[in-house]
């Protein structure tokens, strides 16, 4: 076959490929239809609250290894990992299929470059920092995020954002979503979380009204929760590798007021894990006579057991 002709057979090949994938796209289900068959139940939802919670107990004013922002260790990109949104974006956005997906990554790569994953920290400017997502890629699939995440510092170290001293504060706020190609959108917003330095290598913890919520394109609330500590949670270690933390949370089904109260028991991290690898939450629901989660050495993989019955949960937010 002459180079012409090798071009014209590459060209139509193509524009097949193109047409088939947008046709396919075009008439598959809208995601307000399809994210309205998320089958994910109330309990499993619950444990996803709890594992953001504790996650971002790792994360408030961390660097990549877990520790906290203190003496030299500014907070780098650790907040929110692009791995957690590609998790949640995969869990909640079923819009189109995985053969309409691989189709567009083959055709049009430039489309789906993955730019979350680049996203960083602004530098330390009047006692906060900044991670703007600006409607980054997530890469492997058609979901966007936008919105940022703040750190604020007070304190003897605020000015150059870092916990020196007791008392000492970084309040984290999240103001976040993430979007799926059709309008589905999944967002943390609402009230603070912050980590407070009390002492050498304890520290507190408190988290008001943080609200996760999922909302189809056609406008229907599927997942409505908040989360909130009862009590100040008293963390020991300053560096993810042992971490252990006490105290108990308060979950809250905006959409049916089941509410629930969990209290963390020998929870610790280790090295490679955003998220304890050990130990137990649990408690009661208002609508549940007992709710548990143990935690496990597999990041993210929870065991989680409801009036009995047992079952096993990824959590989002951990890798």
């Amino acid at each position: 076959m002459n180079p012409e002709s090798q071009i014209i057979v590459s060209t139509k090949l193509t524009l097949a490929l193109i047409a088939t994938a947008v046709m396919s796209f075009s008439c598959s289900k809208d995601d307000g239809a399809a994210s309205d068959s998320y089958t994910g139940s109330e309990n499993t939802e619950i444990a996803q609250q709890a594992g953001d919670t504790l996650a971002s107990i790792d994360e408030i004013g961390g660097g990549t290894s877990g520790s906290y922002s203190f003496n030299n260790n500014l907070p780098v990109n650790n907040q929110f990992s692009d791995q957690s949104a590609k998790k949640i974006a995969s869990r909640y956005f079923k819009d189109q299929s995985t053969l309409t997906q691989a189709t567009f990554n083959h055709v049009l790569p430039l489309a789906q470059a993955a730019t979350c994953g680049t996203v960083s920290f602004s530098s330390c400017t009047s006692q906060a920092i900044e991670k703007d997502f600006a409607s980054c890629s997530l890469g492997t699939s058609t979901a966007t995020m936008s919105g940022t995440i703040n750190v604020n510092f007070a304190g003897t170290g605020a000015s150059s954002c870092r916990l020196t001293a007791n008392n000492d504060t970084a309040t984290r706020v999240p103001n976040f979503s993430i979007t799926g190609a059709r309008g589905a959108n999944f967002s943390v917003t609402g009230g603070s979380q912050v980590l407070t330095k009390t002492g050498t290598g304890t520290f507190s913890f408190t988290s008001s009204n943080i609200n996760r919520k999922f909302v189809t394109s056609a406008g229907k609330t599927l997942v409505n929760f908040t989360t909130s500590t009862v009590s100040p949670v008293t963390i020991t270690g300053s560096s993810r590798s042992g971490r252990t933390i006490t105290g108990s949370f308060k979950v809250v089904n905006k959409l049916n007021s089941n509410e629930c109260t969990l209290t963390s028991t020998g929870v610790t991290w280790s090295s490679g894990c955003n998220c304890p690898t050990s130990g137990t939450t649990e408690g009661t629901c208002s609508q549940t006579s007992s709710y548990k989660i143990d935690y496990t050495t597999n990041c993210g993989t929870v065991n989680l057991t409801v009036n009995g019955e047992s079952s096993q949960v990824d959590l989002d937010r951990c890798y």
